[in-house]
């Protein structure tokens, strides 16, 4: 019997301490910065009160109904006491520190900015551009002169007849080309028997000396010599380039963010 009125006492202790300590928490946060404290003459020391009138009620309880002894009483009421004052001497730092960050709080204010983003790309490499010349052979002229043949002549002599006209005694047979002449003969000849125009032929010689003939062998050409066989060139028209291609353009972004005020 005597145990369990121990656990009773123990468990309203546990309560009552319970309740101190949720009623000082809620207290500090009603007060604030601490007006409700100074309206109020200190709250706290009001549970401590009820604490006490609490623990001296059921001191007088168990005192009338003897199944406690004044010394165990006495003791759970100063345990009591204890715990609540040490519950009310937290909830009093609470309070205290709530009311200093409270002093120490900065208040913000709404700021547009803006935030540059920058253009989105990407490199297109080009190649090199070339063009295909076509270059005709190469030749050089060479000219060849004629050729010829040197054949050697050798002296010679040939003839000819060349004919004379006279006049021919019929007597004697001799040849004049002069008419006075003739006349004369036929005179002076012993049957005179007359004169005939006649012709007298000759044979002349003709000497050739020697000499070199040149006959054409080969005549003179030109010839076309190659100098460089044709070729193709593939010649630079523009240089590789890289080219910066825009995804995205660059563009400005408006925010609002939350800015301490001085």
């Amino acid at each position: 019997m005597h145990e369990k009125k121990l656990a009773s006492t123990l468990m309203k202790k546990n309560l009552i301490v319970t309740f101190t300590v949720v009623t000082a928490i809620s207290l500090g946060i009603l007060t604030g910065c601490g007006a409700y404290q100074q309206a109020n003459a200190d709250p706290l020391t009001q549970p401590t009160t009820q604490i006490e009138q609490m623990v001296e009620d059921e001191h007088q309880e168990n005192e009338a109904s003897g199944d406690v002894s004044g010394n165990e009483t006495q003791d759970a009421a100063q345990e009591s006491t204890e715990s609540a004052q040490e519950s009310s001497t937290e909830s009093s730092t609470q309070d205290e520190t709530q009311n200093e960050n409270q002093d120490n709080t900065v208040s913000y204010h709404t700021e547009t900015q803006t935030i540059h983003h920058d253009a989105v790309t990407h490199i297109v490499h080009h190649d090199a551009e070339y063009k295909t010349v076509e270059h005709p052979a190469e030749y050089r002229t060479v000219h060849h002169d004629a050729v010829y043949n040197t054949v050697h002549h050798p002296e010679e002599t040939t003839y000819t007849t060349e004919y004379t006209d006279g006049y021919t005694c019929m007597d004697c047979g001799a040849f004049f080309t002069d008419l006075g002449a003739a006349l004369a003969h036929q005179d002076s000849c012993m049957h005179n028997s007359g004169l005939v125009d006649d012709r007298m032929p000759t044979q002349v010689a003709h000497t050739n000396l020697a000499w070199d003939e040149q006959v054409l062998v080969s005549a003179a050409w030109d010839e076309q010599v190659l100098v460089k066989e044709a070729w193709t060139e593939k010649v630079l028209v523009k240089d590789a380039w890289d080219e910066e291609v825009v995804d995205t353009p660059a563009w400005d972004e408006e925010v609002e963010v939350q800015v301490p005020n001085n």
